[in-house]
């Protein structure tokens, strides 16, 4: 009787820990996504191998960040049109990037949208 008292609370710590470590884990996912006002600085085209349905790069500079944490000044991302999302150079835009995993989404119509 005294080994079942003793395994039940480790059984449930074991499992409460993993619970927090999983719960921390999703927090610190969702605290690389951004959403930042930016200018578009430049927009090129892309030149690549690989072939693509984006083949242009948007490059921002970042003028405040309203949620999630970015060091750099700059932020680029690649779209198919650019005048199809809307985009316009030295226009400043609210940005919207959702972390993969390995980098960010960029919805590239969520300028279009409203």
């Amino acid at each position: 009787m005294k080994m079942i008292k003793f395994v039940l609370p480790v059984f449930l710590l074991v499992g409460c820990i993993a619970n927090a470590q999983q719960s921390s884990k999703g927090i610190q996912e969702n605290d690389r996504n951004l959403i930042f006002l930016g200018t578009v600085i430049e927009i090129k085209p892309v030149q690549s191998d690989q072939p693509s349905l984006k083949n242009w790069v948007v490059k921002t500079k970042i003028d405040k960040i309203i949620s999630g944490n970015l060091e750099e000044e700059t932020f680029s991302f690649l779209v198919h049109s650019p005048s199809k999302s809307g985009l316009e150079l030295e226009k400043q835009y609210k940005i919207i990037a959702t972390w993969n995993g390995n980098g960010y989404n960029i919805d590239e119509y969520q300028w279009i949208k409203k």
